[in-house]
């Protein structure tokens, strides 16, 4: 089961709004920075249009199965001015680091660098609790 939080402030209260979308075995979830199932006005154009785009990119793929389709979506740079994995020198947003938790296998690989293009940094296990 995976849980995806969506949390804005709420006008005239001291407490936020809050969504959680729950799934479970099979499903997948894609996020990317802007609200999907609030009704909250979003005022960075420049943000939204971003996430926009690497939404348009994810939706080309089909489901991902594998831990390299993940890889393939995180380091996707086909979009030149919207880009998922961001490394352009003159781009005042880079993508710093991609983890990939791998559910199967039971991992979070750490990367320092496009997924696509360089191993990991680190591998580290998950030790899962019950």
């Amino acid at each position: 089961v995976f849980h995806n939080a969506e949390m804005a402030p709420a006008d005239k209260s001291d407490e936020s709004q809050l969504n959680i979308l729950t799934t479970g075995p099979g499903e997948s979830i894609l996020h990317c920075n802007k609200y999907l199932r609030m009704n909250v006005e979003e005022s960075n154009e420049g943000m939204q249009n971003s996430s926009i785009c690497r939404m348009e990119t994810f939706a080309k793929y089909p489901t991902p199965r594998t831990k390299q389709d993940v890889i393939n979506m995180l380091g996707d740079q086909s979009n030149v001015q919207y880009p998922v994995f961001r490394d352009q020198p003159d781009n005042p947003v880079v993508t710093l680091a991609v983890g990939i938790f791998d559910c199967v296998d039971r991992t979070w690989s750490l990367y320092a660098g496009n997924p696509k293009k360089c191993e990991p940094l680190v591998v580290l296990p998950l030790d899962t609790k019950k």
